[in-house]
């Protein structure tokens, strides 16, 4: 069946006589991107099912996701034969953060009209027939130079302006495909969240351990705690202090340590504690903050993402491991420079096993949708020492 042109109207745009949206067989998405490497990225974390994307059981993850040949700087995704509401749709986005990393999202039913050329997408639209939804319009074309040449045909009947609308006309080309249109609610126009997500981080650098905590499913110490707060963590080479302010939310005492200050904010929060030197000058400091039974339990995670070479950061690791509870998480990003950081991932193991060898065991190198594309997380834990033979 396909949709009459009417019908890419959504019909909480008060349509009586229209088909309902809840009558629609799913929803086809088209995510845009700036940037090839997160395209690619979304599809590496749809391909191997990312549970902090993709969750067990979601109706996103039994969808189609391909990537769709592109033009310029429009990279798409598209995810076809969503079986949601919008509404539904836009809590995923949120959740999996998948928002942070995109520039446009558009909704199509998938059962709506798609249209070879651009004069039969635009003979659509001007049809006479085809009730104008009453109140402003905003235009979100992909590419954008769409909108432009849209302006001129509709600004006769239909009254468009881009930041008081009522309704959202959202239209797109598909090298290959051709032209989809679509009209949604305004709630449902996609807007990238401010820098740091809504909670105003020090800094969006927080979105790496946030991310990498929930790829494993991090919910602090595993003695059976239920509280909020639960576990003791590490924080090497802290400063500004983004990953200790996040860590604070999840850990009941964080250990901040770099000789750089931290922001006023963070130093402020009553469970954090700084050691304002190198970590390898920090070890009374560090017996002394954690106490004498925390220090007997070894600490529940370690993270470091200081700006330092993979070796040495390494270095600064392996000699405050000892700090560490045997099975505690250990999450570190590895910063490389120059090009072809898509052939580090391998290379993250190994520098780990020449330079730390035993020292942590269930390794995965993770190209986190935060990291940039000179980086790579390794999420691991603290392996069980063996004990010596009689």
């Amino acid at each position: 069946m396909v949709l009459s042109v009417q019908d890419n109207v959504d019909d909480s745009m008060s349509h009586p006589a229209k088909k309902s949206r809840h009558e629609v067989a799913g929803y086809d998405l088209y995510l845009h991107q700036g940037q090839k490497d997160v395209r690619d990225r979304l599809l590496n974390a749809y391909r191997i099912e990312a549970p902090h994307i993709f969750p067990a059981g979601h109706p996103i993850r039994g969808t189609n996701m391909s990537i769709l040949p592109s033009r310029d700087t429009n990279y798409l995704v598209k995810i076809a034969g969503v079986n949601l509401e919008l509404s539904e749709i836009m809590a995923w986005f949120e959740r999996s953060r998948v928002d942070r990393r995109i520039s446009k999202l558009h909704f199509f039913p998938s059962n709506g009209k798609i249209y070879k050329t651009k004069e039969e997408l635009f003979a659509a639209i001007t049809d006479p027939s085809f009730e104008v939804p009453k109140g402003p319009v905003r235009l979100s074309c992909t590419p954008i130079a769409l909108a432009e040449e849209l302006t001129v045909p509709l600004e006769t009947s239909w009254k468009l302006h881009p930041k008081t609308f009522d309704h959202v006309l959202q239209v797109v080309e598909v090298i290959d495909e051709g032209f989809r249109f679509h009209i949604i609610p305004p709630q449902y126009f996609f807007r990238t969240p401010p820098t740091g997500g809504p909670r105003h981080e020090t800094s969006k650098a927080m979105q790496k351990v946030e991310e990498a905590l929930d790829v494993i499913g991090w919910t602090g110490s595993d003695n059976g705690e239920t509280a909020a707060k639960t576990g003791v963590a590490i924080d090497l080479g802290a400063s500004p202090g983004a990953w200790t302010q996040y860590l604070s939310r999840r850990c009941r005492k964080v250990v901040a340590i770099d000789p750089a200050a931290l922001n006023p904010t963070v130093l402020a929060l009553p469970n954090v504690f700084h050691i304002q030197k190198k970590a390898e000058e920090s070890a009374e400091e560090m017996k002394a903050i954690l106490g004498e039974e925390d220090c007997a339990l070894g600490v529940d995670l370690m993270v470091c993402d200081m700006n330092r070479p993979p070796h040495r950061m390494l270095e600064i690791v392996k000699d405050c491991m000892h700090l560490v509870k045997e099975g505690a998480t250990v999450i570190l990003t590895l910063k490389y420079k120059g090009k072809g950081q898509e052939k580090k991932t391998d290379g993250g193991i190994n520098i780990l096993e020449r330079m730390c060898p035993g020292m942590l065991e269930d390794v995965k190198v993770h190209w986190l949708l935060a990291n940039t594309v000179a980086e790579r997380t390794i999420i691991a834990k603290k392996a069980k020492q063996q004990q010596p033979k009689d």
